[in-house]
């Protein structure tokens, strides 16, 4: 006869694996010796995932993460809430990347991050998406309108829809540095963003030109005062600009205006911030 099965209890086993949190290696063992420790494991290895230049380390196993999204029950990403995107040549050149992207459906804060590799003056270069494959395009703006996003970090990135940002409704956290935005449906960010509780942009590039930027629309230069019953929630601003350019005072002001009922905390400087 078969000896009885005696599990403990789900939120018991979480309160056990906690205890681990800060025990990269201890999890690992324990995500691969049972399944009654796996989810509770795993739920903490992956809840904070970010990749970078030095993950993954080959091709090969960026192709291992692309087969996970084969079966639902497989894949640990599931648990992943803040997820960190480096944006590489060499993920771009990769097939299986989009299928990465895929993985991290539950998010709720993204962070991406262009990095071309090459420094330009002792900064690295942006990237412009409309300058990447389709699949990738497509599948970073899949990422930046994951419906549970609280929180959304453009950095040296150019070319993102302003339209996109508006389609997650628990939006709270806007950060934007160095990020010239698509300006399709431009007008419709700042009343979008009913439940925006904190703004940061901050923008060197206000101090460059470049032929793209032509094209481009500097977040700043949005009509953010209209209409400003759309702003209620913002809490925290931190605005960075060049003062000589006057569409970016401009919104500046409009900013301020909107919200100088409720605003708890203003941060406002001129200039470029280092990159």
């Amino acid at each position: 006869m078969a000896p009885d099965r005696h599990e403990l209890p789900a939120e018991i086993t979480d309160h056990i694996i906690s205890f681990l949190e800060t025990d990269k290696i201890s999890l690992k063992v324990c995500s691969l010796t049972s399944r009654l420790f796996a989810v509770a494991s795993q739920r903490l290895l992956f809840e904070n995932f970010t990749l970078r230049r030095y993950f993954p380390k080959t091709p090969a196993q960026l192709s291992s993460m692309a087969e996970l999204t084969l079966s639902p029950h497989t894949n640990p990403f599931r648990y992943t809430r803040r997820f960190t995107l480096h944006l590489l040549p060499e993920f771009v050149d990769d097939p299986s990347f989009p299928a990465v992207l895929r993985l991290f459906e539950y998010v709720e804060s993204v962070s991406v991050v262009g990095d071309a590799r090459k420094r330009t003056m002792g900064r690295l270069p942006d990237v412009d998406i409309d300058f990447l494959p389709q699949d990738v395009r497509s599948g970073l703006l899949d990422l930046v309108q994951r419906p549970l996003l609280v929180s959304v970090r453009l950095k040296n990135i150019h070319g993102v829809p302003a339209s996109a940002l508006t389609r997650s409704p628990s939006l709270k956290h806007l950060i934007l540095h160095n990020a010239l935005l698509n300006p399709l449906e431009i007008s419709r960010l700042p009343s979008s963003l009913v439940r925006l509780e904190m703004l940061d942009i901050r923008e060197p590039a206000c101090l460059r030109t470049s032929v793209n930027d032509a094209t481009r629309c500097r977040p700043l230069e949005m009509d953010w005062s209209r209409p400003a019953t759309g702003m209620l929630c913002l809490r925290h601003v931190v605005l960075q600009f060049d003062p000589k350019s006057q569409g970016l005072a401009t919104g500046a002001i409009g900013i301020l205006h909107a919200s100088v009922g409720w605003l708890e905390r203003l941060h406002l400087s001129y200039g470029a911030f280092p990159a």
